[in-house]
């Protein structure tokens, strides 16, 4: 089936969605329904989703195939001051409906083009597709030795703080780590305490500690001693 009628389509303010549902058909009472939401209004319990009926049609040799147009940009929402209608990314999931089995009321799209929090499938009204430039071809991803990531929040320790990038690790540690508390988020959880408040927090702590310079100069000196600082290359730093 070509890819361009499946998953959520975007155009001028007009979403289309096509899902292929082998062996699932209207002609046997099944119902499929889209579920959407605007992502701002995601998280409040007084902006539920709007959901949509699909129509069910045959398409050989492939089968059974449920699609549905709505328009979106400028409509007015359902309830007062949803974001339903503005342009931004709006997350949806499918519901199936049986007879004599219930519905089966999250299912993300196979051919989804972009995924929200939650690993709710996603689409964005007014979406602008990235031209690639003809340099893009010739980008080849960088050998992992020669990778190294750092992350700073360079605001709260000044503003004329440079970070380090020695391209050195310690043997041992996790050198690439990404937090994704995205299922939390879909569960209706939020973090009390910003990041920037753990941060700032934590440099006020280490500023009240006493002779914290001489432990760390201390504890550098004996790790390059034991060889456990490493450059990216592999070697022992300072080799």
């Amino acid at each position: 089936m070509p890819l361009g009628s499946l998953g959520a389509i975007e155009a001028n303010g007009v979403v289309s969605f096509g899902l292929w549902l082998p062996w699932v058909s209207a002609t046997h009472s099944n119902v499929v329904t889209v579920k959407i939401i605007h992502e701002a209004d995601q998280f409040l319990q007084e902006m539920p989703p709007r959901e949509f009926r699909l129509a069910h049609s045959f398409r050989p040799p492939y089968g059974d195939f449920w699609s549905f147009t709505v328009a979106i940009a400028g409509t007015a929402p359902a309830q007062p001051g949803s974001a339903w209608g503005k342009p931004g990314r709006y997350l949806y999931r499918y519901t199936i409906t049986r007879p004599n089995a219930g519905t089966l009321d999250w299912i993300i799209d196979p051919f989804a083009r972009e995924f929200g929090a939650g690993k709710l499938s996603a689409f964005t009204l007014g979406y602008t597709p990235y031209v690639w430039s003809s340099a893009e071809e010739r980008w080849r991803t960088p050998a992992l030795a020669d990778l190294v990531l750092y992350e700073m929040n360079i605001a709260e320790f000044g503003s004329d703080l440079e970070p380090l990038v020695p391209g050195e690790f310690r043997l041992g540690d996790t050198r690439h780590t990404i937090s994704d508390n995205s299922r939390m988020n879909a569960l209706g959880w939020r973090p009390s305490v910003p990041v920037e408040q753990n941060v700032r927090e934590y440099v006020a702590w280490m500023r009240e500690q006493k002779d914290t310079a001489e432990y760390l100069e201390e504890a550098e000196r004996v790790m390059r001693e034991q060889g456990v600082v490493r450059s990216v290359a592999g070697a022992p730093a300072g080799a």
